[in-house]
């Protein structure tokens, strides 16, 4: 079909103080705790970005987050491959690993989209902390959907500028 870029958006839990429910999160690589990714490439290959969509996911979500008074940030990842099922250990393991945040996707896609020789990078909104308890999910507030936008707006700019 002609695709050669990829950017996921969607919905991420925190894994670090701080991280508050509607911020930004770009990831910069992905810890594989999935199942996925293990039929593609053996245990150590790492699941990591196209740099340049990273930089630019990054420059974008960092200016329309400041913007809308919220935050946009950085780091390593984790996916896992079954929603919920993080114990109360795991979620302590991952946060003292500095982890940033827990989804599903990035791994497979950023895994895939290398083997394939195509560009990949995440951007999320944080709909959660697991560290700190803070959820909108708990609230009957915009926080989350507002994230959700800037997520998009983020990754249309980003598209717009790399000329995907």
């Amino acid at each position: 079909m002609g695709v050669t870029s990829f950017i996921r958006v969607g919905s991420s839990a925190g894994l670090q103080p701080g991280i508050v429910p509607g911020d930004l999160l770009v990831s910069e690589g992905s810890f594989r705790n999935d199942g996925t990714t293990d039929a593609y490439v053996p245990k150590g290959f790492p699941a990591v970005p196209d740099a340049e969509l990273t930089l630019a996911l990054t420059r974008h979500s960092t200016r329309l987050a400041e913007a809308s008074g919220t935050t946009a940030h950085a780091g390593i990842s984790v996916s896992d491959d079954a929603f919920y099922a993080e114990t109360p250990e795991w979620i302590d393991q991952l946060h003292r690993m500095g982890l940033l945040n827990v989804e599903m996707e990035a791994s497979a896609l950023f895994v895939v989209a290398r083997l394939r020789g195509l560009r990949a990078g995440m951007v999320c909104a944080c709909s959660s902390n697991l560290v700190d308890g803070a959820s909108l999910y708990d609230e009957a507030n915009t926080a989350l959907k507002d994230g959700w936008m800037r997520s998009i707006e983020a990754a249309l700019e980003t598209a717009v500028e790399l000329e995907l």
